[in-house]
């Protein structure tokens, strides 16, 4: 939006050339746009609404790739989990499930299979069981921010310990993220873990 809306666009190299010399990316739109960040995010929201975008010519020349890989055939495993996440869909979830269990027993150390059934076990309302395929799927490794997110979300409750490490995880991956900040110092209070809780709290100037 920034670099095509005509609103915006005839700014843009400047909040570039704020954020390169060293103007924080949160403070930069407010100062060359002279809008607060909310209003600029309420266009955004706007702008992703529309159903007609400008667009621009950009001059490239792409370098010709004269190496030759050889094709290589992927691993069944991989195969069949790409398979198991193209069929879970509304309606054939039952098939999904089954072919995530499959692979658990083919491969019980992949974090795949497991947090395919957190996420089927979810969606069904089991929460028990999709909480224990989270943490299965996190022990073996899983650590991407959708998984980190919903596990700690359901653990905090009967397992504050594992969704404070969770939690932390989630953080360090996404510091900007203040619910998540919000959500760990939560569940650090309702620990009795007062010291950590202002910690954690600390970097935000208001809550």
């Amino acid at each position: 939006m920034l670099s095509l809306n005509q609103e915006y666009r005839p700014k843009f190299n400047a909040l570039l050339i704020a954020i390169a010399s060293g103007s924080p990316s949160v403070n930069a739109p407010e100062q060359i746009y002279n809008k607060p960040l909310a209003t600029i995010e309420k266009d955004l929201q706007a702008y992703m609404r529309g159903e007609r975008f400008n667009g621009v010519a950009i001059p490239a020349k792409f370098a010709i790739e004269r190496t030759q890989l050889a094709a290589e055939p992927a691993p069944p495993f991989d195969v069949k989990l790409a398979l198991a996440d193209l069929v879970n869909k509304p309606g054939k979830q039952s098939d999904a499930e089954e072919r995530f269990k499959e692979l658990t027993r083919e491969n019980p150390d992949r974090p795949e299979p497991w947090a395919g059934l957190a996420y089927i076990a979810s969606e069904r309302g089991d929460m028990e069981s999709a909480e224990q395929n989270f943490a299965k799927a996190y022990s073996l490794g899983a650590r991407s921010e959708r998984l980190l997110w919903d596990y700690s979300g359901l653990a905090e409750h009967n397992h504050p310990h594992q969704a404070i490490q969770a939690f932390r995880e989630l953080l360090t991956l996404a510091p900007e993220r203040i619910d998540v900040r919000m959500e760990l110092a939560a569940v650090q209070l309702s620990s009795n873990h007062a010291v950590d809780t202002v910690v954690t709290l600390a970097p935000l100037k208001e809550y």
